[in-house]
């Protein structure tokens, strides 16, 4: 195949076109030049493409612009492979139609929202799985039962009680092919070699656009139909749709800044580290790209332990995310029938959630076990994360303290009528 790209820009000399390709180095490297850059780009072009046994080809003239081009050599995929759905491309005017069941393994409540919106669309129904430990019982159920098993699994990596990869391993220790795809915002090559050791055979990175779930679901399952459409489709289609996901975000993520530094203080890596990881995700997904990157710094520092500006770094996701959020609670205002109709089905009563936490707290206070088995009703209530991730691990005296600071918050939103 042939590669070019043509410019009518300023062009360049023969004297200038040999030094352009080196690093660090430019047409025109004087300290008063026009135009701005590093002088890494063509490097690294022309190595990317001499990997790939290609040559970089520069024709340039002063005053007339400049022409790159390169030729590279594929191989071509084998149209009689034993998967059919490998050779098939979808256009930007048809979207594949499928049958089947897929289980998706997701603890957040906008992730599980776009992927099921998503799937729905091209005929597949879901199952929901809010972490590894359900989304494990709900395979080994069906196998116990003798019903058709899942056609396919995506699998979250950062989840609370199970992770992705702990998931993934027991599913396949069950012994079925069912095909787990890991569904996560790390996708680097060291990532994707985790996910492969663990099992999986594929990665769905977050978030994603249309044609890159039906590229991955094509590669798996065969299609029933193709349906054309009139325009590339992305998940927010609508006003309506564009509200859920904003309400949600916005009702999620009141408190998730305190979460974080919370677990912080509390010494609880871990549950920080996944915090930031899901907040990277959502912000991706609404189109906060500065929130995004500001969780992403957070998420790797914690990941390699590299904490020296960590306090510089938390301070951005602060403000990052107070900006977001004062950004996007007008636009909730601005269409609020909407909002308050989806809000009030996601909603839940503080006076139950304060009965649930004093049942909570006699179960801490005698350290009876059976306070395990309140977490999932626990993480319906907002600002609890480092309160279950306690009682999960089985620390009731710091869960009890954690426990009285939720109550005085939720029993002063109640007071204030902040909730009414």
């Amino acid at each position: 195949m042939h590669f070019e790209i043509k410019d009518s820009g300023i062009g360049m000399t023969p004297e200038q076109v040999e030094r352009i390709f080196e690093p660090f180095m430019q047409a025109d490297d004087s300290t008063t030049r026009k135009y701005g850059g590093t002088g890494l780009g063509l490097a690294i072009t022309k190595n990317f493409i001499e990997l790939m046994g290609g040559t970089m080809q520069v024709e340039s003239a002063p005053g007339l612009g400049s022409r790159f081009s390169f030729d590279i050599t594929f191989d071509t995929v084998d149209s009689s492979t034993s998967h059919p759905s490998l050779a098939m491309s979808v256009g930007v005017d048809e979207k594949p139609i499928f049958e089947g069941e897929i289980l998706i393994c997701e603890d957040n409540t906008l992730n599980q929202m776009v992927i099921k919106d998503h799937l729905s669309k091209v005929g597949l129904s879901t199952v929901i799985a809010e972490n590894g430990v359900i989304g494990v019982n709900y395979v080994k159920n069906r196998i116990e039962k003798g019903e058709k098993p899942f056609d396919l699994i995506f699998m979250d990596i950062h989840m609370p009680e199970m992770d992705g990869l702990d998931a993934a391993r027991k599913i396949i220790e069950m012994g079925i092919d069912t095909p787990i795809i890991a569904l996560t915002a790390n996708i680097m090559a060291n990532d994707r070699e985790t996910y492969f050791e663990s099992g999986m055979c594929d990665c769905l990175s977050k978030p994603f656009v249309a044609h890159e779930l039906w590229a991955c679901l094509l590669k798996y399952l065969k299609p029933v139909s193709m349906m054309p459409i009139k325009n590339d489709i992305e998940y927010i289609e609508d006003d309506d749709q564009h509200m859920e996901l904003i309400a949600t975000f916005v009702k999620d993520n009141q408190t998730t800044f305190n979460d974080i530094s919370s677990a912080l203080e509390t010494g609880d890596v871990k549950l920080a580290h996944r915090l930031a990881h899901t907040l990277k995700s959502v912000a991706g997904l609404i189109g906060m790209p500065v929130l995004a990157d500001a969780a992403r710094v957070v998420e790797q520092s914690l990941a390699i332990g590299k904490t020296e500006l960590l306090n510089e770094q938390m301070d951005d996701l602060k403000h990052e995310l107070k900006t977001a959020l004062d950004e996007l609670t007008p636009l909730m205002n601005k269409h609020g029938d909407k909002v308050r109709r989806y809000t009030e089905n996601i909603s839940f009563d503080r006076a139950n959630a304060l009965k649930l936490l004093a049942t909570l707290d006699s179960l801490l206070e005698a350290d009876s076990f059976d306070s395990l088995n309140m977490v999932n009703d626990l993480r319906t209530i907002p600002g609890t994360e480092q309160l279950a991730s306690q009682v999960e691990n089985m620390k009731f005296r710091q869960a009890r303290e954690t426990l009285a600071a939720v109550k005085r918050q939720l029993a002063g939103e109640q007071q204030n009528g902040e909730w009414a």
